[in-house]
């Protein structure tokens, strides 16, 4: 039996019976019909139980390492995952406001070209000169003048905040 490795089971047995140390536990044990000296025998295979035992606990100890360090990976990149669609998250935000503000911004612009288009068809009909309301006019002008600079503040913000083109 020299050249055999014996289980786990078996050498926890064997030395069960030479712990006891009566002849009649000697019968139970693996080593009772050898030729050889069995506690020589046992405890070459108590040793190398250990050495396996020991091999693959460092095996072991490798591999927790390595899930360890797994793990951290895996934990950074949901990370940049989860930064990421933060960022997409806030991206769209951004967009949808700036698209809302756009057409509010619009809206206003076309009612303030509406109103000074109607004063003008206005005082043309009734054969008044055009310059009897130019602060009308100018004014209007200067609310478009004024919401195109919104508009363009709002695009330039929503881009920086955005990072890239509408």
């Amino acid at each position: 039996m020299p050249d055999k490795k014996l289980t786990e089971a078996e050498i926890k047995n064997a030395l069960e019976c030479c712990i006891d140390n009566t002849d009649k536990n000697c019968s139970k044990c693996v080593f009772a019909k050898t030729d050889y000296s069995c506690v020589d025998e046992l405890q070459k295979n108590v040793l190398d139980l250990i050495n396996r035992l020991q091999a693959e606990n460092e095996r072991l100890e490798e591999r927790c390492i390595e899930i360890q360090r797994c793990d951290k990976e895996l934990i950074e990149t949901l990370h940049k995952i989860h930064e990421k669609q933060l960022q997409l998250t806030k991206a769209e935000a951004y967009k949808e406001f700036y698209d809302k503000l756009h057409t509010e911004i619009l809206a206003a612009r076309d009612s303030n070209f509406k109103a000074k288009e109607e004063r003008v068809a206005n005082f043309e009909k009734l054969g008044n000169p055009i310059g009897a309301d130019d602060n009308f006019l100018m004014y209007c002008d200067g609310k478009i003048h004024a919401l195109d600079g919104i508009d363009y503040f709002a695009y330039e913000t929503y881009k920086e905040l955005v990072g890239d083109d509408k």
